[in-house]
């Protein structure tokens, strides 16, 4: 039985309203695969029966198979023209895929894709992925895997502003019957088949096998991803109150914690104080609550301890204060942004590359205290 997608969650009323009130329209991100020419259809089922939001599309052309990566461009612009979508194609130049220096390909795209997307909602775009529930099931098992927070499981919300995922909550196989049903064809990545990429292996080794040994597995990983989403953004919340009465003290606070609960503390206050997507691994935090437990109990002359973090950045303990500060190789290129939870309501940026600085609250005694002038550091 095919679902009957006009009753999904696409077209949830709070969403909606946000993307007619405060936004320009949706930024389609379209590789031209099963998942996103779903969605393309989707929302043009939407688009011509309820006039609901204006629709656009973006493709990014890495040029990585040659041939191939032309042949998926050249189908993208065709379908959206048949659709009457709006297209942006962006094309990844030789010297930018030489650019890489080390860093995989997979998160080097990612990092691209990103940074375009950005931009777009920067112009009042809210930016439509087509992830699945399928994709919520290979993401758990990956980060868990690696060894990250219990509360950042599922890594993936529907609405992430100015990030939408409507179809979380609908499996791959829904998403085939429905191009089936439509008439509409996809382009196949050859490389989504091989066993060259780690989320590859997950998708068609380890979670068959998991099927089965136990029937419905899939389905209650995607689950408890996102029951840890939920209880993670309620944590998060409390933790915020949390530790905005320990300013300047935050680390006799986390040290009077349960392992556990002071790890994902830690995670959720660094992601608060530098905003922007991070793997922070279980080995990472717990080398810096090692280090907070170490200055706070011992005489040693050693007070501060600092490392470089995920994305850029570090994580500076300087006695019972945690402080997040650019990295050595971001002030030495002068390119980076500092970000800093200042307390209830305020909130600055200070970007050391154009030597700005944006407030929208006025700095507490303590803040001050803590971050003194907010100068960039020379």
């Amino acid at each position: 039985m095919i679902r009957d997608f006009n009753n999904l969650d696409l077209q949830r009323n709070a969403i909606l309203s946000l993307i007619l009130k405060e936004n320009r329209g949706v930024k389609l991100a379209l590789s031209g695969g099963l998942d996103s020419t779903a969605l393309l259809g989707l929302f043009c089922d939407i688009r011509d029966s309820k006039k609901n939001f204006d629709l656009q599309a973006f493709h990014v052309n890495y040029g990585l198979r040659g041939a191939e990566s032309d042949a998926d461009e050249r189908h993208i612009s065709a379908l959206c023209a048949v659709l009457v979508v709006p297209l942006e194609v962006h094309r990844i130049t030789a010297a930018q895929r030489e650019s890489r220096r080390g860093e995989g390909i997979q998160e080097w795209a990612r990092r691209l894709r990103r940074a375009i997307a950005a931009k777009y909602a920067a112009s009042g775009y809210i930016i439509a992925l087509a992830h699945h529930r399928d994709d919520l099931t290979e993401n758990a098992l990956l980060r868990l895997a690696r060894g990250v927070s219990p509360g950042y499981m599922g890594g993936l919300k529907i609405w992430d502003p100015p990030l939408w995922r409507p179809l979380l909550e609908v499996r791959k196989a829904e998403l085939a019957a429905y191009l089936t049903q439509r008439g509409m064809t996809h382009r196949e990545d050859a490389s989504n088949a091989t066993l060259e990429y780690d989320r590859n292996v997950i998708r068609h080794r380890i979670i068959p096998e998991l099927e089965k040994l136990f029937p419905g597995a899939a389905e209650r990983i995607a689950s408890f991803a996102l029951d840890a989403e939920d209880l993670s953004f309620w944590s998060d919340e409390v933790i915020s109150r949390e530790a905005n009465q320990h300013i300047g003290s935050e680390c006799k606070w986390l040290c009077d914690l349960p392992r556990g609960a002071a790890r994902h503390a830690l995670a959720s206050l660094i992601r608060t104080r530098a905003p922007g997507y991070r793997q922070l691994s279980r080995p990472f935090l717990d080398k810096a609550l090692e280090a907070m437990h170490r200055i706070q109990n011992t005489e040693t002359q050693t007070k501060t301890w600092s490392r470089d973090m995920p994305g850029g950045g570090r994580i500076l303990i300087k006695g019972c204060q945690i402080l997040i500060e650019p990295s050595q190789h971001d002030r030495a290129h002068r390119d980076t942004g500092f970000e800093a939870l200042l307390g209830p309501g305020s909130h600055a940026l200070i970007s050391l590359g154009e030597a700005s600085c944006r407030l929208n609250g006025p700095l507490s005694p303590n803040v001050s205290k803590v971050y003194g002038t907010l100068a960039p550091r020379p």
